[in-house]
């Protein structure tokens, strides 16, 4: 087996890898040597697309998304999954899942609480719930949104029984 490298640089300055395996006799006819006259080595500055495969060391940002990258690209496409949900269709799972990617991984709380909100107002009923509920009070502290965090308190003691977990959590923020 023959490997070839080749290092490429795209406009926003990453470095991608291809690597391109040939598998013998794959080639009509082998590549040409170099000439006696040709000092250009695999990877010198005469020829810096192809790198031998000694000569080759990966760059692991080069070859793989940053976490927050990856974050986003998950984010992305379950926002296509949502908007193009049809009426009746349970998408509960993304919603809290956006609001997980937007605000714990990537930290952008107003766009995770906006999940959450549709979350507990489609799906108010839903097993888990008061998740949504601590989560979205993990949103409006994060955006230091008193407003909103104290009419969501208030929500809260209206939809949750007295002796539960979630009503005491709301009462505390309060103060009550």
């Amino acid at each position: 087996m023959i490997g070839r490298y080749a290092v490429l640089t795209s406009r926003s300055g990453w470095t991608m890898l291809i690597l391109s395996v040939l598998w013998l006799g794959a080639c009509s006819s082998p590549p040409p040597p170099a000439s006696s006259g040709d000092n250009a080595t695999p990877g010198s500055a005469t020829n810096p697309v192809s790198l031998s495969p000694d000569q080759f060391k990966p760059d692991q940002q080069a070859v793989r998304l940053t976490a927050q990258e990856e974050a986003q690209a998950k984010a992305d496409n379950n926002d296509r999954i949502i908007m193009n949900a049809k009426e009746g269709e349970d998408i509960y799972g993304q919603l809290t899942g956006q609001g997980f990617l937007y605000g714990r991984k990537l930290g952008q709380w107003e766009k995770a609480a906006s999940y959450y909100e549709r979350a507990i107002r489609e799906y108010p009923q839903m097993s888990g719930i008061g998740n949504v509920y601590a989560e979205l009070i993990t949103c409006y502290e994060q955006l230091k949104d008193q407003e909103h965090l104290n009419k969501l308190y208030l929500r809260m003691m209206e939809v949750f029984p007295q002796d539960s977990q979630e009503y005491l959590l709301a009462k505390q923020g309060l103060g009550i």
